[in-house]
């Protein structure tokens, strides 16, 4: 049931979906990570860029009162979804490689 005179109705649907989105970011963070990173250091820290990622953007909505930010840190976890997904699929079909280089 909608709270018509709830002020900080629209704030926490957006809570809400960027929640739904980060589960499902990190979802597909740890099966690419899983898959595709051999190194358990490397997949560790890639596991944690993504929560740290997700972080910031939960606590710019809360820091937030414009709805163009809330949208913003909604479509910026998306996107990182989708792009995500679509490495997968690059690594997975041999269309991309996974390269490390070190500078001295």
């Amino acid at each position: 049931m909608d709270n018509y005179l709830d002020t900080s109705r629209f704030k926490s649907y957006f809570l809400v979906m960027v929640n739904n989105e980060a589960n499902q970011l990190i979802k597909i963070a740890n099966a690419v990570a899983l898959k595709h990173l051999k190194d358990a250091m490397v997949r560790v820290r890639f596991q944690k860029e993504i929560k740290e990622f997700i972080g910031l953007q939960l606590n710019a909505i809360s820091i937030s009162s414009s709805e163009e930010k809330w949208k913003e840190c909604l479509q910026n976890i998306k996107q990182e979804h989708h792009y995500l997904s679509l490495q997968d699929s690059m690594l997975k079909t041999g269309k991309a490689v996974i390269s490390t280089s070190v500078k001295f």
